[in-house]
């Protein structure tokens, strides 16, 4: 008679599932935590690549401004050279002195920024250099405890209780024997309540 197969019960199929799930679910959140610091990194030299951008076209308008302002200089000490200033040379001088303080101004302000991007610069490729040695620690980390852990016994999902199911031809179990000092207490008992 073939046997009939027992089919495990959806309780045990969804707590593999769960179990599953959830040793994904922290196996991700392992990985994600291990790559924190390569993300960072990465995105500290992005950000090292944008203030030396930023830098490189604050030099080039900054050179532009100098430019400007030698033009503006040579324009009034030509100006200032002539003996007899007319009106339209007055003009001229004061809008040229008027032009250098503008410029003064900006080519200051750009100064500032310029040696703001630096600092930045310098304080992000601190960060940066951290966060690759935190990263190359990490690997190295790792590679210790795996070479030094023990390996890991899997647990295995208990299995569903099968029915044990009596055939038709077993022979009655008795639930107590008789032992040898049994009918002789049997006979006793019999003889006390014969002599009462």
């Amino acid at each position: 008679m073939p046997r009939k197969k027992v089919k495990r019960s959806s309780a045990t199929k969804t707590s593999v599932k769960v179990k599953r799930q959830v040793q994904s679910l922290t196996e991700s959140l392992e990985k994600s935590f291990r790559e924190i610091p390569a993300k960072i990194a990465v995105q500290t030299q992005k950000d090292i690549i944008a203030l030396k951008q930023q830098e490189a076209k604050l030099q080039s308008s900054l050179q532009k401004m100098q430019k400007q302002q030698k033009t503006i200089t040579t324009k009034q000490s030509s100006l200032a050279s002539k003996d007899k200033l007319t009106t339209a040379a007055k003009k001229q001088l004061k809008v040229s002195k008027k032009a250098s303080d503008v410029l003064n101004k900006a080519i200051a302000n750009i100064l500032k920024q310029i040696d703001q991007n630096r600092q930045q610069g310098k304080s992000l490729s601190e960060k940066q250099a951290k966060y690759v040695a935190i990263k190359k620690q990490i690997i190295k980390l790792e590679k210790e405890w795996t070479q030094s852990a023990k390996p890991v016994k899997t647990i295995k999902p208990a299995k569903a209780a099968v029915k044990v199911r009596k055939s038709r031809a077993a022979a009655p179990v008795t639930t107590h024997e008789a032992t040898a000092s049994e009918p002789m207490m049997m006979e006793s008992i019999e003889s006390i309540e014969l002599n009462s």
